[in-house]
């Protein structure tokens, strides 16, 4: 919700270009952004500091990483980062040092997005990029259930961010 009141209002400042506000339909938990407001902004901004992976989420899917991180760090006691992107061109347009600090080159990267993979983020910086997405078209069934079978859960990002880890 904090981050929609956001995009709005850059929609509402921008004089160039098209602007679209992308959002689900799906019932989402309204996540705490206290002190991080402005983000949105940026393109991308730091929900949760860590430095053993990071998990970069563009929309419905960061409370799944936000879960993910939390598991992580209690189950196998890893520091994770949590990035909510909700605007990759906007971060695109960011200076080197503030991607260098959300992005730091020795921190593996799981992108979350319940859509197409984001390759195109990976010529920002010289790294890469490892995603859980789609890039077929989608399934057609209630979401959680769509959600399950395609791993967009708190567990599949969690085996997810494992299987990278191990890599």
């Amino acid at each position: 919700a904090g981050e929609t009141v956001e995009a709005w209002e850059m929609a509402l400042n921008r004089h160039e270009g098209p602007t679209a506000l992308l959002l689900t339909r799906q019932g989402l938990p309204v996540l705490d952004r206290s002190g991080r407001e402005g983000g949105v902004s940026r393109g991308a901004y730091l929900l949760r500091n860590g430095t053993d992976l990071s998990l970069w989420a563009t929309g419905s899917e960061l409370h799944l990483a936000l879960e993910a991180g939390a598991a992580l760090e209690t189950e196998r006691r890893l520091s994770v980062r949590v990035v909510s992107a909700p605007c990759l061109e906007a971060f695109a347009l960011q200076p080197d040092s503030y991607k260098s600090k959300l992005m730091p080159d020795d921190v593996p990267t799981l992108f979350v997005e319940a859509s197409r993979t984001v390759g195109s983020i990976g010529t920002m910086r010289p790294r890469t990029f490892h995603h859980l997405g789609l890039d077929r078209f989608g399934a057609s069934a209630p979401g959680d259930d769509v959600a399950r079978a395609l791993g967009f859960t708190t567990e599949g990002v969690t085996a997810a961010a494992l299987k990278l880890l191990d890599a």
